[in-house]
């Protein structure tokens, strides 16, 4: 499809490679670890911090690819075409496979997943919850304030409101992946595998993303802004763990 997402001049940061970049990767991950073996800690850390640059670099290309996609699909495809694609593509299974594991487990899981975008973030622990706050969000936050929805990108602004803007009246492409790993583990095991709940200005104010202890216990509102029902008995049902 020929237009404004496809050229390549709009976008440079979208030009990165990525062919044999684990492997090289992998090589100077070795090699910075026998710096440190070797107690050449300042060395080191200059390696690691040009190795989280480039890792970065590749982060920032990759998600500034999709968001381009999305936005083609929804443009010539709808809201509808948009949520299908949203819903086979993003794979929440892969932190909890069957909504069973280990509150402790799953915590853990969602923090290795939040460090593959390269950026801090806040963990907070009460007793119904733990909360996870980057800020910013490492990946649609970046893209907001990047410009990434004004010209020349122009990214799509989702307008129909319903699951995939979480009711709202309008939601920035590439978030729209969020409400939908909530669809997709929320009809899968009864309960989304975490909440997402974004701030009236999305990439300024953070978001916080909710791990309830237990399940049964998220508040009917987050089932009804993804246009589903909560399950009178939620089939998933995390086991508390601190070991």
């Amino acid at each position: 499809m020929e237009g404004i997402h496809t050229k390549p001049h709009i976008a440079p940061e979208r030009q990165v490679e990525t062919r044999g970049v684990a492997k090289t990767w992998l090589a100077e991950l070795e090699s910075i670890q026998s710096l440190i073996d070797a107690g050449n800690t300042e060395e080191a850390s200059e390696r690691g911090k040009g190795l989280r640059e480039q890792a970065l670099k590749l982060h920032d290309g990759l998600t500034s690819r999709v968001s381009a996609l999305l936005s083609i699909i929804y443009e010539a495809h709808g809201e509808q075409e948009l949520q299908r694609v949203l819903n086979v593509v993003m794979k929440p299974e892969s932190m909890d496979p069957n909504g069973k594991i280990s509150f402790r487990q799953k915590v853990e899981n969602i923090m290795r997943f939040t460090r593959c975008h390269l950026l801090p973030f806040t963990v907070i622990e009460d007793e119904e919850k733990v909360t996870f706050m980057p800020n910013p969000c490492p990946s649609g936050a970046r893209l907001i304030r990047a410009g990434h929805y004004e010209s020349p990108r122009n990214n799509s602004i989702v307008r129909d409101i319903g699951p995939m803007t979480y009711g709202r009246a309008e939601m920035p492409i590439y978030c729209c992946h969020e409400p939908a790993m909530e669809i997709s583990s929320a009809l899968r095991t009864g309960a989304p595998i975490f909440i997402v709940d974004p701030p009236r200005d999305i990439g300024i104010s953070p978001c916080k993303i909710y791990d309830y202890k237990d399940p049964a216990s998220i508040p009917e509102k987050y089932f009804q802004r993804l246009g589903l029902s909560k399950p009178e008995g939620v089939i998933a049902s995390s086991v508390r763990s601190t070991s």
